[in-house]
């Protein structure tokens, strides 16, 4: 603390330990403050870290408190030109082989026409791919195949098929619902 405010970072406890070895570190000493750590919070679609804060426009400052010293984090809704151009330009980069899918304005991001089955929350349940010629998820029961080749999820005839060599030419990318590789 110098003169009652913050002043550069935070001490950490085992320089605190080198620094006053004598000193019950349940008070801060003279000059010293209790730090408390905030976790950086995760920022909305359309928010955004007031740079105008915090060092070097972190947007975080620390703060003079009752209890010591603490992080607080300021963050700003972006502006309305901000988030139009934010939408216009996810909205041009749809996603490549899911052509049915959907833009969510909320979430500023694609979604499946059809949501994600809801036994997913469990770690080890099932997974799923999404096969887009009829708008459904197809159940991924099988295990991955051992072996020294590369296998994709054929979502036609759901199962591992063996990945097809790519062409020897750059710039293309596998179409994971036809099983095809396409020009880019």
């Amino acid at each position: 603390m110098r003169d009652g405010v913050p002043f550069e970072h935070p001490v950490m406890e085992d320089n605190m330990r080198q620094l006053f070895p004598s000193h019950d570190l349940e008070t801060a000493p003279e000059g010293f403050a209790k730090f408390v750590r905030v976790a950086k919070p995760e920022l909305g679609v359309y928010e955004r870290f007031d740079t105008s804060h915090g060092h070097e426009g972190c947007g975080c400052e620390y703060v003079l408190t009752a209890d010591g010293c603490q992080d607080v984090w300021h963050v700003l809704n972006i502006s309305a030109s901000e988030k139009e151009y934010k939408i216009r330009a996810f909205k041009a980069k749809p996603p490549r082989f899911y052509t049915t899918w959907v833009f969510d304005e909320a979430t500023c991001s694609w979604q499946a026409p059809v949501a994600y089955p809801s036994d997913n929350s469990d770690l080890y349940a099932t997974k799923y791919a999404w096969r887009d010629s009829d708008s459904t998820w197809v159940a991924i029961t099988e295990e991955y195949p051992t072996g020294s080749e590369s296998y994709y999820f054929n979502v036609t005839s759901e199962s591992w098929v063996v990945l097809p060599t790519p062409p020897a030419d750059t710039g293309y990318v596998f179409n994971y619902q036809t099983g095809f590789w396409v020009s880019d």
